[in-house]
Order: structure tokens, then C-alpha cells, then sequence
């Protein structure tokens, strides 16, 4: 994640996306205290917006943030995550098959809520 001004030039956040700590000498850190003012300015930026989106940082990366997964649920103190690995059920049947856990938000599998899914499948 970044940020760009109304031209889509990107904004200065102290070093490139994906610079290593040996590469960025720190640099990379979230809260790295060897960048500039501006730099410092436009990461806070970037956190409280992405934060107040309910996206967590990971903090060696300022430009990498998560939602709703491990990590995520971990850094909130949160008890478990909202998504995680899935595992696809078997058929009932050679006749039928049942829908197996799907990934999308709010689905609970044990239940099925009748949600539609991307391609449009419904499970119940």
C-alpha cells in the first residue's frame, strides 16, 4: 500500500515499497525514527486511514497491512480470526454434493446463511 497525489505521483513515505531492513537500513519499520518529517507525516497518513478501515500494519513493513486474518486477531486481541485456511467438504453423494465452506465474509459454514457467492452459487 502506498500513497499518491491527484496526479498519481507516489508520495514520498521515506523508502520504496518492499526495501529489506538491510536495504532501508531500517527505514522500512513503521515507525523508523531516520526518515524525513514529510515521510513520517504521509505514513501517519496512511495508517490512521488504512486503521479506520479496520486494516491492521504489520510493523517491520509500513506499506503491508491485513484484515481479518491471524495476524490480524492477534495484534487486536481479538479471539480468532475472521478468515483462515478452508477446506472443501466431500461429497454427500455420488447424487448430490453439498456446498462446502466458502471464503466470503459473514459465511458461516456450520450454518449456511443462504448468501450468494461471486459465481452466483447459493449455499444453505
Amino acid at each position: 500500500m502506498t500513497l499518491v497525489d491527484q496526479d498519481g505521483h507516489e508520495l514520498d513515505l521515506g523508502i520504496r515499497v518492499n526495501a529489506s531492513p538491510e536495504e532501508s537500513h531500517g527505514a522500512c519499520f513503521t515507525h523508523a525514527t531516520n526518515i524525513s518529517d514529510r515521510a513520517r507525516h504521509h505514513r501517519t497518513l496512511l495508517l490512521n486511514a488504512m486503521e479506520s478501515a479496520d486494516f491492521t500494519n504489520y510493523g517491520t513493513e509500513f506499506w503491508y497491512f491485513s484484515a481479518a486474518d491471524r495476524y490480524h486477531a492477534l495484534m487486536r486481541q481479538e479471539p480468532r480470526a475472521r478468515y483462515g485456511p478452508i477446506q472443501q467438504a466431500q461429497p454427500a453423494d455420488s447424487a448430490t454434493q453439498e456446498c462446502g465452506p466458502t471464503p466470503w465474509p459473514g459465511f458461516d459454514p456450520r450454518t449456511g446463511d443462504g448468501r450468494k457467492a461471486s459465481n452466483g452459487d447459493t449455499c444453505a
